[in-house]
């Protein structure tokens, strides 16, 4: 590509912000990033990281760090109370990276951060963005010394620069509250495979980080006391109330500015894709930034980001949902296996994020 001398401003120094400025950097263009956090928040709710996002972050060097702090998940079962009814082997993916990396997303900022700042990034923590000016076409940011041919946000759902974009971000937020913990369970689920556990009412992911630490999250009122069988709670390192969203932003570029990840997008976790998506979001922009035409950005990933937020609103409508059709049909899930069988496929691949 042939990057040319830009001067772009990254608003968010998170993972997806991270991976943009990297994305850059390999071109030639090496970016300015803030972020209002002074650190690193320990505690985050992406997890995992998927195959297409692994051989985007491979040309970025990284890839060898994330497998030695993460681990891989190979499978998924999906259980109606304390039996077995699905189970999709992640291996069957036709790919080089067949598995789901398991590493919260904390340690994915640090390896990038780290990553950054030996590329020679300037990276400013504690620094917040508190508007900008357009002067003869560059935005100078308020507090900053510098003036910015980009603006990019990548920060977080509630984006101060798509609020200052003024672009509107339309969609509904479901009516239950999720639960999330981070715990230490002594339990005799395979270790190795991540667990979707269905009731009437609702549903249950968990997923193993290392040791015994168990991410644990669903829609359950107590959530910690409807485990499977067998299991016991040793210690909660953490835990979170959450709403699940699901919004998009009607628009992705205006100007010479332009948002990615959760600035754009917004929905539930099944599916693994919100972090992830953030991942293909940079790609793309990083790609139109390079090229001298930022609009492609929008072009390319607007109409991926409607399909994908879709489905994972049709997946969690079906896990979560409250009409009485759904509750019947979770409660009758087993009798359908045979049928579901045959969608196992196509579940794989989508969160693995190497569907068609």
């Amino acid at each position: 590509m042939n990057a040319g001398r830009k001067n772009v401003l990254i608003v968010g120094a998170g993972p997806v912000g991270l991976c943009l400025g990297l994305m850059l950097a390999q071109n030639g263009i090496y970016a300015t990033i803030i972020d209002k956090k002074r650190e690193i928040v320990p505690y985050s709710k992406a997890l995992g990281i998927n195959p297409h996002s692994i051989m985007l972050l491979r040309e970025l060097g990284v890839v060898d760090s994330l497998f030695s702090q993460g681990r891989k998940m190979q499978s998924i079962t999906i259980w109606k109370g304390e039996k077995p009814i699905l189970h999709n082997p992640l291996s069957k993916a036709k790919h080089p990276y067949p598995f789901m990396l398991i590493l919260p997303q904390s340690q994915t900022e640090r390896i990038l951060l780290s990553a950054a700042k030996q590329k020679g990034l300037d990276v400013k923590m504690g620094v917040p963005y508190s508007g900008h000016v357009l002067e003869e076409g560059k935005f100078r940011v308020i507090g900053l010394n510098d003036s910015f041919d980009f603006l990019i946000g990548a920060d977080g759902a509630q984006s101060p620069v798509r609020n200052s974009l003024q672009i509107p971000i339309e969609g509904f937020s479901y009516a239950n509250e999720w639960s999330l913990y981070d715990v230490w369970l002594s339990c005799n689920l395979d270790p190795d495979q991540g667990h979707i556990r269905l009731n009437r009412e609702g549903g249950m992911i968990m997923i193993r980080i290392k040791d015994s630490l168990w991410r644990v999250a669903g829609n359950q009122a107590h959530l910690l006391n409807d485990l499977p069988e067998g299991t016991s709670v040793q210690g909660i390192q953490w835990g979170s109330k959450f709403f699940i969203h699901h919004k998009m932003a009607k628009q992705l570029v205006k100007g010479n500015a332009a948002i990615l990840g959760d600035a754009a997008h917004q929905h539930s976790p099944l599916g693994a894709r919100g972090m992830n998506l953030g991942f293909a979001d940079a790609a793309a922009l990083a790609k139109a930034i390079c090229s001298g035409n930022i609009k492609n950005y929008e072009n390319m990933r607007l109409p991926r980001i409607r399909r994908t937020v879709r489905r994972v609103n049709a997946m969690t409508f079906g896990l979560v949902g409250q009409e009485w059709y759904l509750k019947g049909l979770r409660k009758h899930l087993h009798l359908l296996s045979p049928l579901l069988q045959l969608g196992l496929p196509y579940m794989r691949d989508f969160m693995l994020g190497v569907e068609k």
